[in-house]
């Protein structure tokens, strides 16, 4: 039978399969699945219950991924616990919630019986006394939530082979102690990719983030602002480059900006001219894009194009760095700008959006370089 000699199976158990699970066992041993994929979702939390009702963990001897969504704590435990595995090489758990202390005790046990490579840990507070790693630990991808910049220099510290950290944000106090913990970090890093997907930190504590890590090759940053800081301006960007990471080969951000009641009028043009340096364009060819979002009275300031945003599609007023010209489009930002085939958009709606005078100055450069046929509203605040 075909299902007792092929060893590779990838198996998937989640919202979609079916509740009766009983048969599985006799068309697929545990021992020839290499893949797990277990998930629970916010309307049924009970699937990853009902297969370890079924199956024996212990029994997946040759898993090389272990995938865990929306686990709950004592599904989890009993997972990791029972896990009998030396080939483990990815490991990735999302928490039912952030409050699980158990998860990094029962990883770096698994990191020390396995060659984890790969470690994704979602929605699970991180904090350095839950977790011991190895002695020369191999492990080159790591996946955190948050951490404070004292956790982050120990993860660099500890982890001499990781080439890939992601987190959502590190918290740096602006203290004497911080720069203290900096000076004893003696060994730099060699990390070579950062992604930090909703910093909220400030410039300056970006180049706290940096100076360990001289060998960083990639970087990108995913920031909601709530001041219209040095973030913003490319000069300072372009300066902290040169100075804290000039072996950086590719860097995307994306930064936004809410108007507040008393903002005066932000020009796109202002935000744009420093990115249009021999630095940006022909040293580094990172081309940025800015545009304003009547929706929400937004800036977005942006490389073009960025993976895995999560940022929604848009109608905008987009200024590139390429030429001067004000468009109207809804591309997604994942997409290179091609002028010659950007579709310009010929009919723009403004109901529901309150523009204000702001926004209407915006889409006075937008009408006036864009053949916009139709321009219609609906409950339109217009507050000139």
């Amino acid at each position: 039978m075909l299902a007792n000699t092929y060893n590779r199976f990838k198996l998937i158990f989640d919202s979609e399969s079916p509740y009766n699970v009983k048969s599985i066992p006799f068309f697929v041993q545990p021992e020839n699945v290499t893949t797990l994929i277990l998930s629970n979702d916010y309307l049924k939390t009970d699937r990853i219950k009902a297969f370890i009702s079924i199956f024996n963990i212990s029994q997946f001897t040759r898993l090389h991924s272990l995938s865990l969504h929306q686990i709950q704590d004592d599904d989890l435990e009993h997972v990791l616990e029972h896990m009998n595995t030396d080939y483990l090489s990815s490991l990735f758990i999302e928490s039912s919630h952030s409050e699980n202390c158990s998860a990094w005790a029962l990883g770096s046990s698994l990191l020390k019986r396995c060659s984890l490579r790969k470690l994704s840990m979602h929605n699970i507070n991180y904090t350095m006394e839950h977790i011991l790693w190895p002695d020369q630990c191999k492990l080159q991808h790591l996946v955190i939530d948050s951490c404070i910049y004292r956790e982050y220099l120990d993860i660099l510290q500890k982890l001499p082979y990781l080439r890939t950290l992601v987190m959502r944000n590190c918290t740096i106090d602006d203290t004497h102690s911080t720069l203290l913990l900096l000076y004893k970090f003696k060994t730099p890093s060699s990390l070579i990719s950062l992604t930090i997907s909703d910093c909220s930190f400030s410039l300056k504590n970006l180049t706290l983030l940096l100076s360990p890590i001289p060998t960083l090759l990639h970087l990108k940053l995913i920031s909601h602002r709530s001041i219209l800081d040095s973030f913003f301006h490319g000069s300072r960007l372009e300066e902290l480059i040169r100075a804290k990471a000039p072996a950086l080969v590719r860097f995307e951000f994306f930064l936004s900006y809410k108007y507040q009641e008393n903002d005066r009028f932000i020009s796109l043009e202002s935000l744009m001219d420093p990115f249009r340096t021999s630095f940006w364009l022909n040293d580094k060819r990172w081309f940025v894009t800015c545009a304003y979002v009547p929706k929400g009275s937004t800036i977005w300031l942006h490389t073009t194009p960025i993976r895995d945003s999560g940022i929604e599609k848009l109608v905008r007023c987009e200024v590139s760095c390429i030429d001067k010209q004000c468009r109207l489009t809804q591309r997604s930002i994942d997409e290179i700008i091609d002028n010659t085939d950007d579709v310009t958009l010929t009919t723009f709606g403004l109901y529901y959006n309150q523009i204000g005078d702001r926004g209407a100055q915006y889409l006075v450069d937008i009408l006036q370089q864009n053949k916009v046929s139709s321009l219609f509203y609906r409950f339109l605040h217009f507050c000139i």
